[in-house]
């Protein structure tokens, strides 16, 4: 019988990535992963590009940046709030989350009469379980900061929610990357799980006599299939995701990939999320939505060309992209421009979930601040 420590080393022996490795979403495994589509966006994608900002806009002003960040540090410390001060660049992870139809358990918010005491530190094991995890993974991800709703905003003043709350489509798109716990209906349901995708198995011996099982799995990039997909069901999530540049989205099934250029799930990019998970109303939309006007008309056109042909392949989109808008000389008509408001975004926002319905205009005030531009 093998035990953990010899099944790693027989994988290693060989190669191949030890079975748990691979199905557990919080291992090294998907952390090296996570680590390897950030690099490649920041670095060969114009995601971050300044152009995405309208005119006179300064990326990092006091007005788009949070007032509070919870500085996660090491494994051998406490997370601890801390002010924001100067406006500058400050790598940090966004948390989106489903508070749960309970709420928040009163040690997952920051309130008046706990706030000194949470700058001095947030023991880590008060915190509920997606939390905790959301600040591991980014601390293995080698981030210093991660913003998370219940932790950044003082719950119980109505004068700090007011200041931050118009803020948020803003964090959210100036965060390094978004983690959001797709499946948890609750802040307990974690993000971490074993997930379980196509495979085939084929026992052998090997020349020294010893018998294992080689288990291939399947890498197409349409494979994932999520059996809860709770967090789409949330109002405040929609803006989260559409304002965000690049999401890291923890599903039961695995991680999706998502930023302002494609999706990806086993390192082969998608044009197209991947059915059963999320729908195409993210970061893609966003990044249309706060460039130039040239620019967003041209991304109408390409939707409904797409549409007229029926099929949505990359090679498809590329056609479509270089030929067909460039052929579109007449005068695009207004509807075109609105289609997105009307066609996308209220019916997909409207069918959400609220825990307070006083929150149902400020829960898209950041995209609809974007169509006014």
């Amino acid at each position: 019988m093998f035990y953990k420590s010899s099944l790693e080393d027989l994988a290693a022996e060989f190669g191949i990535t030890w079975d748990l490795a691979r199905l557990f979403t919080g291992s090294q495994f998907h952390v090296e992963r996570a680590k390897r589509w950030i690099h490649e966006c920041q670095e060969t994608h114009d995601c971050d590009s300044s152009s995405y900002f309208p005119e006179g806009v300064e990326r990092w002003s006091k007005d788009r940046l949070p007032r509070r960040l919870v500085y996660i540090g090491t494994e051998s410390e406490n997370p601890r709030i801390v002010e924001v001060y100067e406006e500058k660049p400050i790598a940090f992870a966004a948390f989106s989350h489903c508070w749960g139809p309970q709420g928040l358990p009163v040690e997952a918010k920051t309130l008046i009469a706990t706030l000194k005491e949470r700058e001095m530190s947030i023991p880590i094991h008060t915190l509920p379980r997606s939390f905790r995890e959301a600040i591991v993974f980014s601390r293995r991800l080698g981030l210093d900061y991660i913003w998370i709703d219940a932790l950044c905003i003082v719950q119980d003043s109505q004068k700090d929610w007011s200041r931050e709350s118009v803020k948020m489509g803003a964090v959210y798109e100036n965060a390094a990357v978004t983690i959001a716990d797709e499946s948890s209906e609750d802040a307990h349901g974690g993000l971490f799980d074993i997930c379980e995708p196509d495979s085939v198995t084929i026992p052998t011996t090997l020349s020294d006599g010893r018998c294992i099982t080689l288990v291939f799995y399947a890498t197409d990039s349409g494979s994932l299939y999520s059996k809860r997909t709770c967090l789409a069901k949330r109002a405040w999530a929609m803006q989260e995701r559409v304002s965000s540049t690049r999401v890291l989205h923890f599903f039961d099934a695995g991680i999706l990939w998502e930023c302002r250029k494609h999706f990806n799930i086993w390192d082969k990019p998608s044009a197209n999320a991947p059915q059963g998970c999320i729908d195409q109303t993210g970061p893609q939309y966003g990044k249309e939505l706060s460039s130039s006007h040239e620019r967003f008309v041209n991304y109408q056109k390409e939707q409904v060309l797409m549409e007229m042909w029926g099929s949505h392949t990359l090679e498809r989109l590329m056609e479509v992209r270089t030929e067909l808008v460039p052929a579109w000389t007449d005068e695009v008509p207004r509807w075109i421009l609105f289609r997105p408001w009307f066609y996308t975004f209220i019916p997909a926002y409207s069918y959400r979930k609220l825990t307070f319905s006083s929150d149902k205009c400020i829960a898209i005030s950041s995209l609809a601040r974007k169509f006014q531009q």
